[in-house]
């Protein structure tokens, strides 16, 4: 789930969901020789990061990618993070952004709901056109 605010309302959507509802699904052409199709914000749409709200500048899917499962257990509530394998995830000690091909189980990272501990990461049995989100931070 990611919170995105439009216009002074908040709303908890998936990317995907939200891709589909501005009408740009993964059976979009590509816009770039690598596969990719981007399509910059022209809608004022923000999203909820650790430290605040952050404005989207672009939306993209990308050319197929292995799918990786991150299985988080933060306190009691475990929960499955699908993303490609350089997807970056805040890690708590030392405070930083790794890739996802680069946790191990035990790594304790951040999110909204505090800290959380990586309990596996396994390499999916397929591949698919990912949505992401350009975000104006850097990571």
């Amino acid at each position: 789930m990611l919170s995105i605010q439009y216009e002074d309302v908040e709303e908890k959507v998936q990317i995907g969901h939200f891709f589909n509802s501005i009408g740009f699904d993964s059976d979009s052409d590509p816009t770039s020789s690598d596969g990719d199709t981007y399509q910059g914000c022209t809608w004022p749409v923000e999203v909820l990061s650790l430290d605040g709200y952050y404005p989207v500048e672009g939306v993209r899917w990308t050319a197929n990618d292995d799918v990786y499962r991150v299985t988080i257990d933060t306190g009691g509530s475990i929960r499955n993070v699908e993303c490609a394998d350089n997807h970056l995830i805040l890690c708590q000690e030392p405070a930083q952004w790794k890739k996802v091909i680069e946790l191990s189980p035990g790594t304790k990272v951040v999110d909204r709901e505090g800290i959380g501990e990586v309990l596996s990461v396994e390499k999916l049995e397929r591949a698919e056109r990912l949505c992401d989100l350009q975000v104006a931070i850097s990571h």
